[in-house]
């Protein structure tokens, strides 16, 4: 039981930094100071790191989004090693961006939508309270909705490492992304639910006249 506690508050913690990254980055270069040698070799550290972690509790099968973020970042601190620029190194979320979207996508060619493994983790019997064209239709446009999302917010983090600052790259790439995401993920839950909800009721119709009768 405490073997179980240990490894989901390790894959907790590497994910939050993987998602504080942004805001860990601005710190290094801009508070701190750090050289960016130093900061490439502890992103490449953590990556395989979080890599590992991961590896040690996947069982599904979209395992390449899982991994896309430690292979990124291994990539970004492997560049960054021999290119002495902060530019390498903000380039994460709009090269993350660049692979969710590429995931997505595919998904739409080997089925079913990602999007389905999002209401897996609200309510895994989701797919069994509506029918089935209803919800393969909620999520192919659910999918198509992020698709759309990591479009929009890769063409913005592209231009905050070009023409924004050090504090506007990290205000946006790890604050206001996120929310985006937020109202996203709280957006479809709530459709779900509406779709749910207008099924139990065209359910319950024909019952209900059948006993006024």
């Amino acid at each position: 039981m405490k073997s179980n506690k240990a490894k989901f508050r390790a894959k907790f913690l590497f994910g939050l930094i993987a998602i504080l990254y942004p805001l860990l980055v601005f710190c290094a270069l801009v508070v701190f100071n750090l050289p960016i040698r130093y900061m490439s070799i502890g992103i490449i550290v953590f990556a395989v790191i979080y890599s590992v972690v991961n590896s040690r509790h996947y069982k599904g099968k979209n395992a390449a989004a899982l991994f896309i973020s430690p292979a990124i970042l291994c990539v970004i601190g492997g560049v960054s090693l021999f290119v002495d620029s902060p530019v390498i190194l903000k380039l994460y979320p709009a090269l993350a961006d660049l692979a969710y979207v590429t995931i997505f996508t595919t998904s739409f060619f080997f089925p079913p939508p990602f999007a389905f493994y999002f209401i897996e983790i609200f309510d895994r019997t989701m797919k069994d309270k509506i029918p089935k064209h209803q919800f393969e239709r909620y999520c192919f446009k659910a999918t198509l909705v992020w698709c759309c999302f990591f479009v929009v917010d890769g063409i913005i983090a592209v231009c905050t490492v070009i023409w924004g600052s050090d504090i506007i790259w990290a205000i946006y790439n790890s604050g206001i992304t996120y929310v985006a995401m937020g109202l996203i993920f709280l957006g479809e839950f709530i459709v779900i639910k509406m779709i749910e909800k207008q099924h139990r009721q065209t359910q319950k119709s024909p019952e209900e006249t059948h006993v006024d009768s």
